[in-house]
């Protein structure tokens, strides 16, 4: 059990120098499925915006990965928008 602590996981949505969007709604869908309404939206953009600026200090090298700029906020709102149009897709 004590060598499950030690594991560390990430996330692959930077691919060829590109925040993927599709993913990032992707992973939106499989947190909230089709669960989240669209008063909830701004919520999880201003948790996801507010931990991008505080915590991208702890997990990034900033020399290499500076995602803590508007341009990855525009991300974040295009993946919760693509969540919303079209919340089928990852079904089937």
């Amino acid at each position: 059990m004590n060598q499950l602590r030690n594991q560390k996981y990430y996330l692959n949505l930077y691919r060829n120098s590109e925040f993927s969007k599709q993913d990032l709604s992707f992973l939106f869908w499989l947190i909230y499925g089709n669960a989240m309404s669209v008063e909830m939206k701004e919520e999880v953009y201003k948790f996801c915006v507010k931990n991008a600026y505080e915590k991208c200090i702890y997990l990034y090298d900033l020399r290499k990965h500076k995602f803590s700029k508007p341009i990855y906020d525009d991300v974040t709102k295009e993946s919760l928008e693509e969540y919303f149009i079209s919340p089928n897709k990852f079904t089937g």
